[in-house]
């Protein structure tokens, strides 16, 4: 089956029913974050903000400032366990993962 790589770094089949593949992005890096301060937040909304500016960055150099925004804020909002995110490297890629592709099936069936 012929494939072409589009903007977002993904490999897109030319056969509708198929639906687009990362290309050798994960795993992600997760950047040092200060945990003291994150678990001195009292608020689930100041520990959203916290969290989304620390996964942000890694999103966006694999994936593209569109897609790291909307995949930041359906991990912001849709994780329990937020604090996780920072701090177990394989959950965060977990969810990454998850996420992406349930925005991509998303596009795909739009």
């Amino acid at each position: 089956m012929n494939r072409e790589d589009n903007s977002d770094g993904l490999e897109v089949p030319r056969h509708h029913n198929e639906a687009p593949t990362i290309n050798n992005i994960f795993p992600l890096s997760l950047p040092e974050c200060d945990l003291t301060k994150l678990h001195s937040l009292t608020t689930r909304a100041e520990k959203q903000t916290f969290v989304g500016d620390i996964i942000y960055y890694p999103i966006r150099d694999a994936l593209g400032k569109e897609m790291a925004a909307k995949i930041t804020g359906v991990l912001i909002e849709g994780v329990e366990e937020i604090e996780r995110l920072v701090q177990d490297s394989h959950f965060f890629n977990e969810n990454v993962q998850v996420a992406y592709n349930l925005l991509i099936m998303d596009k795909v069936s739009a």
